[in-house]
């Protein structure tokens, strides 16, 4: 499974554990989806409550997506303070974030991932077990002064499709990370809503779960993640690839 499926099966538990009934619930908040890191910043900040009846300890660590259980060998150039906390039912607590200074591309984004686990603490047993509930969210390190507005990244997008395999293809042309949160296909029947990510000045595929329809080219209808983590939809255009 690749890291980031584990990602997405991970945060698929935090939602069931916190949705199920009597004994699982998920006590930790944290304010926003996403965040982004200006370069030019000395520290950002993270705030993370308990609204909870029991006390929790919360621990932060970053990655780069690589799934790494050894959370010493991992080399991400961030700093949580404090990177372990306690968090008392009702208690907010603001966490700051800093960048260590190591090189890392100043003509694009750059992405990482933000990770909380939620303990309980010793005394607090929930049907004989103690769980562990894990939330990841995307950090951008946005370099200063890069071109073009981070707001209009999704609309440049450029697709293509191939019918045959009905796969979609989408070249990112700008220095920022664009994430779809929703993806259609006008005209493609039995499809549910896709997601993609596409880093910056490099290009994805995804494989399309059914048939797509074959034209010269599709409409696509997408919500795209903004840098508050809010969607703004907005709609393109995929041509056909050459041969199909």
């Amino acid at each position: 499974m690749s890291a980031a499926a584990r990602r997405w099966s991970a945060l698929a538990c935090a939602c069931v554990l916190a949705a199920g009934a009597a004994g699982a619930r998920a006590d930790l908040s944290v304010d926003g989806t996403r965040f982004v890191y200006p370069a030019q910043n000395k520290s950002i900040t993270l705030r993370t409550g308990n609204p909870g009846s029991a006390p929790i300890l919360v621990q932060i660590w970053l990655d780069q997506g690589e799934g790494q259980d050894d959370l010493a060998r991992l080399e991400a150039p961030f700093v949580p303070m404090p990177p372990l906390f306690r968090l008392d039912p009702g208690e907010r607590k603001a966490i700051q974030l800093r960048y260590t200074g190591e090189p890392l591309p100043q003509d694009r984004e750059s992405q990482f991932w933000i990770n909380f686990m939620e303990v309980p603490t010793a005394g607090e047993r929930r049907d004989g077990l103690r769980l562990q509930i894990n939330l990841s969210m995307k950090l951008l390190f946005r370099p200063k002064g890069l071109a073009g507005d981070p707001r209009k990244a999704p609309g440049e997008l450029r697709w293509t499709y191939h019918a045959a395999g009905a796969v979609l293809a989408a070249e990112n042309p700008t220095p920022y990370s664009v994430t779809l949160r929703t993806l259609r296909v006008r005209g493609a029947p039995d499809a549910a809503p896709q997601s993609l990510t596409v880093a910056p000045y490099s290009s994805a595929r995804l494989a399309w779960p059914g048939p797509l329809p074959r034209a010269q080219e599709l409409t696509l209808d997408y919500e795209a993640v903004d840098d508050l983590g809010l969607a703004a939809a907005g709609t393109a255009r995929a041509r056909a690839a050459a041969g199909t």
